[in-house]
Parts: structure tokens; sequence; C-alpha cells
């Protein structure tokens, strides 16, 4: 069948269940998309080798390794191979490369064949990463490595190690990064500098300072998840003018928190879902979230104590309901 369509630019073959492709493929050219998502293939079949105009490869989390041969796909832009952790060396020899989407690449030391920290520095086009920092990365992590991906836009890192590690205020050289998900790391309030941030997601980090994130301009997305220390979240998230384009609002597992600030007129005006989940010791929701006329969605799950605020056909769901009929209020 491949014989017949040289001319392909596209072929999706994902949830498809196959396990392996022809070697016709191989004279497909001008193909420059292949996604085998969610497929049976365990290794990067042989003929992707010869896709000389591909731009875009997806593989299923199935695959662990990448062939040594794949810096020969020159013109590959984006790589997503969640399967693999460990990367050839060669992979920082592709140099139009823009998106890498592993499951966390680990770039450990030891040996010669798989690809090091020092190889970022051949990224100059690298924009979307997903990154585990291990304990032979934490002096470079220190010294700013991360400030050469100055080009980057969607950046995903996980500490794996014991230790507490403080990302480099160097970091704010990302003058276009739009997407910072971080796991376990202690953030300065230098992060709210960076004013492209669309996204942000900070899963178990150590952060001595809320009170400056209200103020971050193009903030769409927001995500805090666990804490064990935090009591009270500063009044700055719900005075006016916080979080002016904020459409999406999750607190999750802050096992000590107690309330959530009021909400002023002129607070967070754009939210349309907002997720209070896992907070077992939150009693109460400060007055004025049936100022929020966009939100759709408010969710309390495994909130316990937030049950009789809420219950259907309560007093404050009621003075929501009114305001705002269309809001789902979930738990």
């Amino acid at each position: 069948m491949f014989t017949a369509m040289r001319g392909l630019r596209v072929l999706e073959l994902s949830g498809t269940g196959i396990s392996k492709l022809p070697q016709s493929l191989r004279k497909m050219k001008l193909l420059k998309v292949l996604n085998l998502n969610d497929t049976e293939i365990e290794r990067v079949p042989e003929c992707v080798r010869h896709l000389k105009s591909l731009l875009f490869l997806a593989l299923p989390e199935g695959c662990k390794k990448l062939p040594v041969w794949i810096s020969e796909v020159k013109c590959l832009q984006h790589l997503e191979c969640k399967g693999v952790r460990r990367m050839p060396k060669g992979i920082s020899k592709l140099p139009a490369l823009r998106t890498l989407r592993s499951d966390l690449l680990d770039l450990s030391s030891e040996g010669d064949r798989f690809m090091r920290q020092e190889d970022f520095v051949n990224f100059t086009q690298l924009q979307e990463l997903w990154l585990n920092i291990n304990k032979e990365m934490v002096s470079r992590i220190e010294e700013g490595i991360l400030a050469l991906l100055v080009k980057m836009r969607r950046l995903t890192i996980r500490n794996s190690t014991v230790k507490e590690l403080e990302l480099p205020k160097k970091m704010t050289a990302m003058k276009d990064l739009e997407s910072l998900i971080l796991w376990g790391f202690a953030v300065g309030s230098w992060i709210c500098d960076m004013a492209n941030l669309r996204e942000l997601e900070l899963k178990w980090c150590d952060c001595s300072d809320y009170s400056k994130f209200p103020t971050m301009p193009n903030l769409v997305r927001f995500e805090l998840s666990g804490n064990d220390s935090c009591k009270e979240l500063p009044k700055a998230f719900g005075q006016r003018g916080a979080f002016i384009h904020l459409r999406f609002f999750k607190i999750d597992w802050f096992n000590e928190l107690m309330e959530f600030p009021e909400l002023e007129e002129g607070a967070i005006t754009c939210l349309e879902e907002f997720h209070l989940c896992n907070c077992r010791k939150v009693k109460k929701v400060g007055e004025g979230l049936e100022r929020l006329k966009k939100l759709k969605l408010f969710s309390y799950r495994m909130s316990y104590k937030l049950e009789e605020m809420f219950k259907a056909g309560g007093e404050y769901s009621n003075k929501i309901k009114v305001n705002n009929p269309h809001v789902k209020i979930m738990s």
C-alpha cells in the first residue's frame, strides 16, 4: 500500500495496535509527520532512518530505547518518546530539535553512549523539555546550566534527589517561557518576574512567600500541589486586581490549610475552574465566590469540612447560584 503513496505528508497510526511497520515506508521521502502513539511497536523501525523530511515523530511508551542513528534524521523538530529516559549521545546533534518529550529525561553521567548535561549547549533551538534531576546533575543545576536554554517555551523538571534544590535565578534568561512545571524545588519569588508565564505548576515545592503570584500578568493556569506547613494563603490572593487573566486554579494536598481568603470585587475575574482538593483541614472559603461571574466549576473533592458550607440548597450554595446559575459545585 505504501509503495503507491510516496507523496504522503502525514501518517497517523496511533491507537491502531500495529507491532511493526513495512520497510516500504522508507520510500516515503516527503513524509513529515509519523505518529505511532498507543501502538505495540517496541523498537524504532529501521525505515524511519530513511525519512529525511520527517519533522514530527511520536513513539509509544513501550518503546524504551532510541537507536544511535536517530541523529541522522536531521530535519526532526518534535520528538515524543515518553518511554525513553536515557537518550543516545547523538540526539544533541539534531540541529532543528525544538520539542523533546520523554519520561522525565535522565542525564546520568555514566558511560559515553548517552546524552549528558554538557550536551545541552548543542540544543540551540529547543523549546520544550521534560527533565529529571538526579544527584549527578545537582552541581550543574546550581551553577545555572538551565540558563543556556534561552529559547525554552515549556519546561517540566522533577527533582529526584533527597536534597532540596534551589533553581538558579539565571533562568530568568528564558524570556519566552510560557509553561513551567516543577516537582520538589525551593522556589524563589523571582519566578514571578517571568512575565510571559501562562502556566505554572508547583508540586511539593518549598515556597516561603506566595504573595507575589497574584501579580503575574499573563498567568492563565496555576496549580499548587503538596504542602505540609502552609496554614493560610496571603490575602493578596483575593484582593482586587489579583490574577487578572487566571482561568484555572487548583490547590491540592495542602494538608494544613485552614481557609481560602475572601475574594474582593475585581479579584480573579476571569476564573472558570477552581479546584480545592485533598485539603482536609479547610473549613471555609472566604466570602466572594459568588462574585466570580465566569466560574463554571468549583470542586472541593476530599475536602470534607466544606460539605456543610456547600451542601445543595444551602444558604451559601444558593447565594452563588443566584449570581451565577450555570456554575457546577462538585464534591
